[in-house]
């Protein structure tokens, strides 16, 4: 636990005020996956918005870059919700991408492992995967791709 905390302290207060906005992004998300269908939430999530989170704007504060705010995704993702953690993460991080333009894909695969269906979902832009390794993705078969181009 004491190393959990440590790891906190090596973020920025920015970043720490993010990741405190990234818990309650991914208990709503929770809930949003609990009630209403995949296809409504990426069609709100795919809804261009002017600022997504608000960023802080205190001027000695940065904007974290992509590995740190891909780290703080994770984090949020894998608090709130342990068995979920990948589809939340990735709707996260389809949200951030998307509104900052980025071309970008959720994908979601499946894997019968021993008379066991499992799922995962990961992000894909400009045809790399983010917070998934190759390995990791390699046992699933798409079975869904949401895709959406900067012009789209």
């Amino acid at each position: 636990m004491l190393g959990k905390f440590r790891r906190l302290a090596d973020h920025t207060p920015a970043e720490l005020w993010l990741l405190a906005q990234l818990l309650g992004c991914s208990v709503v998300l929770g809930h949003a996956i609990h009630w209403w269908r995949l296809p409504d939430i990426l069609r709100i999530l795919d809804t261009p918005c002017h600022r997504p989170l608000p960023w802080p704007r205190v001027h000695c504060m940065s904007i974290p870059t992509p590995d740190r705010l891909c780290a703080l995704i994770d984090i949020a993702a894998r608090v709130v919700h342990r068995r979920r953690a990948c589809l939340v993460r990735s709707l996260l991080l389809f949200w951030l991408l998307r509104n900052n333009q980025a071309p970008v894909s959720l994908v979601i695969g499946v894997n019968k492992e021993a008379q066991r269906l499992k799922s995962h979902a990961w992000i894909e832009t400009n045809g790399a995967t983010i917070l998934e390794t190759d390995d990791a993705i390699r046992p699933y078969i798409p079975v869904l791709r949401f895709e959406r181009s900067m012009s789209a």
